[in-house]
């Protein structure tokens, strides 16, 4: 079956905030609306979609940027796959995903440094994951020792609670966009 991958339209806003709640769960909570707004207006989630209209797979990046800080921190969040993907070869739908998120993410902000600053991207997956911890890994995510503790209000807006037991943390270096880069180039994910 043919897919598109594309960033979110703001059009697309109403059917995108349907899709995650019908594919949220306890373990896999849907982001809020506004998160999903925000990732849309920067122009940071994309989906993938079949041909006929129907999305098949979501991830973004959301804003989890601590209280009076200078510098963007976002999350790799919202990565929904449903059955109608199927598993992807020679690189998973997910490893994509983190893959455009990334490389995107870099191309916009590479002029907004300014030595002084550092914008960053995180990802929080589910402990024991093994799968996504690969994914992450794989793309050259390392493992954050512990949660920051301005996490906390990203935890209680996505889980009702602090559930910082539950989860892995891991952090993007310039390596990791480096690695993406690469990636993106040899798996042709520029055509």
């Amino acid at each position: 079956m043919p897919f598109t991958v594309r960033l979110v339209k703001p059009s697309g806003f109403n059917s995108l905030v349907e899709f995650y709640q019908k594919e949220s769960s306890e373990r896999l909570p849907a982001p809020s609306p506004r998160a999903i707004g925000q990732a849309i207006e920067k122009y940071q989630i994309f989906l993938l979609e079949t041909d006929d209209g129907r999305i098949a797979a979501t991830a973004g990046i959301f804003d989890v940027t601590p209280p009076n800080s200078r510098n963007f921190v976002g999350e790799l969040a919202g990565t929904r796959v449903t059955r109608l993907v199927g598993s992807t070869q020679p690189i998973r739908i997910q490893s994509v995903f983190v893959v455009l998120r990334v490389v995107g993410f870099a191309a916009a902000n590479f002029e907004n440094m300014d030595g002084q600053s550092v914008d960053s991207l995180i990802a929080i997956i589910r402990r024991g994951n093994a799968t996504g911890a690969s994914n992450l890994q794989s793309c050259g995510f390392l493992p954050l020792p512990r949660r920051p503790r301005w996490l906390e209000y990203d935890e209680i807006s996505w889980n009702g609670k602090i559930t910082s037991d539950k989860w892995d943390y891991y952090y993007a270096s310039p390596e990791t966009v480096r690695l993406c880069a690469e990636l993106f180039f040899t798996h042709r994910m520029h055509d």
